[in-house]
């Protein structure tokens, strides 16, 4: 009997070690520069993932943002098992779903993401 992956009902969970950024205005005002500081948006979002249920070895696409664009800084964890993903773009993660694993939450960890 093949295992399924049942995704429906389940929190993902992003993790991600951000560079922190000092958003403090210039207090010597060195180089005459006032203007306001820049706020960036580096929060890693999920929007959607399809299809809603997969068994092992099917494709799972994840889609969102500030994912980043280099596969080894993006971790998949599904349950107790961890795994790299097929592709990433900064909109989307690709993952073929593991053989021999049970129904469990998906966690998405995207390291040094600034």
């Amino acid at each position: 009997m093949k295992k399924y992956l049942t995704i429906t009902g389940i929190a993902i969970l992003c993790l991600f070690y951000a560079c922190s950024k000092s958003n403090s205005p210039n207090p010597n005002n060195q180089g005459g520069n006032n203007n306001p500081p820049v706020t960036v948006d580096t929060a890693v979002t999920i929007t959607d993932f399809s299809p809603d249920s997969a068994e092992a070895g099917k494709q799972v696409t994840i889609t969102g943002k500030n994912f980043g664009t280099s596969v080894t800084n993006v971790t998949i964890q599904i349950g107790s098992v961890s795994f790299s993903p097929q592709s990433v773009i900064d909109t989307k993660i690709v993952f073929v779903v593991p053989n021999n694993i049970a129904s469990g939450n998906i966690v998405v960890i995207v390291k040094n993401h600034s």
